[in-house]
This record gives C-alpha cells, sequence and structure tokens, in this order.
C-alpha cells in the first residue's frame, strides 16, 4: 500500500505514477498527496501538529486559499520531511510527545539548510514562556489556540511576504 510521503516524494521529482491497487484506502491516499503538490502562486507550508482534528481543520483553511500543504504528525516526522521538501513556511505546534516543537526550533536553526525557513509557532493560552523562547529561538511569530482563519492568513501573509 503506498504510503502518503512516498507519493509526494515521488511526485516532486516529477515521476508519472500509476496506482495498480482499486482499494478505497490506497485511492484516498494518492489524492491527497495530489492535492498537496506545490502551488508555486502561494507557496508551501509544512504543518507539524500531532492532533488530527487540528490538522484536519488547518488542512481545510490553507488548502481553500490554495496553498500546498506538508504535514508531519511529530518532530521526526517533520525533519525526515525537510530532506526532501523545502517548504516556505513551517507552522508548528510547541506541545508534541518526544520532541516538542521548541526542541524541533532550535535543532532546525542550528542547520544551515533549514535555518532559513521561517516558523510559526502554535500554542495555547497560558504559554507565554514557551512563546517567549520560541521568539528567542528564531520564530516569526506565534499563533494562540483555538485561532480564527483569518488570523492564520493575516500570520501567513506577514511571515512570507517579510521573507
Amino acid at each position: 500500500m503506498p504510503r502518503k510521503r512516498d507519493i509526494l516524494g515521488i511526485l516532486f521529482y516529477n515521476c508519472k505514477v500509476t496506482v495498480m491497487c482499486p482499494c478505497i484506502r490506497c485511492i484516498r491516499i494518492v489524492s491527497e498527496a495530489l492535492i498537496m503538490l506545490p502551488n508555486e502562486e502561494k507557496g508551501t507550508i509544512l504543518y507539524v501538529e500531532d492532533n488530527p482534528d487540528n490538522r484536519m481543520l488547518v488542512r481545510r483553511i490553507l488548502l481553500s486559499e490554495d496553498y500546498s500543504l506538508l504535514e508531519a504528525t511529530n518532530a521526526a516526522e517533520a525533519l525526515e520531511t525537510l530532506k526532501t521538501a523545502k517548504p516556505d513556511l513551517i507552522l508548528m505546534d510547541i506541545n508534541m510527545p518526544v520532541m516538542d516543537g521548541l526542541e524541533l526550533l532550535e535543532k532546525m536553526k542550528q542547520k544551515a539548510p533549514y535555518s532559513r525557513i521561517p516558523v510559526v509557532l502554535v500554542t495555547t493560552l497560558g504559554k507565554e514562556e514557551q512563546v517567549l523562547k520560541g521568539l528567542k529561538l528564531g520564530a516569526e511569530g506565534y499563533l494562540t489556540k483555538p485561532f480564527k482563519a483569518d488570523a492564520l492568513h493575516e500570520m501567513i501573509d506577514r511571515v512570507l511576504t517579510k521573507k
């Protein structure tokens, strides 16, 4: 069975993909991968979030505005994605299991190919100390959950036009 990351890796290299499996799960995975192809006009965003409901909400918002979207469910998956794709922006949850968003941000800012990708942190209310640490580590900004679609668009536009 194909995995979305494998399909995206193939598509980024402009290869032809033929799916022989007729099962609905494989068709869904390939369809989702095709939706996430880069859109040169708006840019590509990597969203790092462990909560599937939050990922679905942000996916709907960003895809409705014609951004290309890559997703990672944890920090390790995000680092793996960055080996094959170069997003224009990373939208990252702070609170994740194993390695939190601040640790990932710190690792990214120490590595040359990743250090120039702008990062926007997403946090819950009452986490001001995390936000301050993230800004000191090099984050371009932050959003507080729950946030409105307009706030997300405004933050993304501000960061991408600054870039």
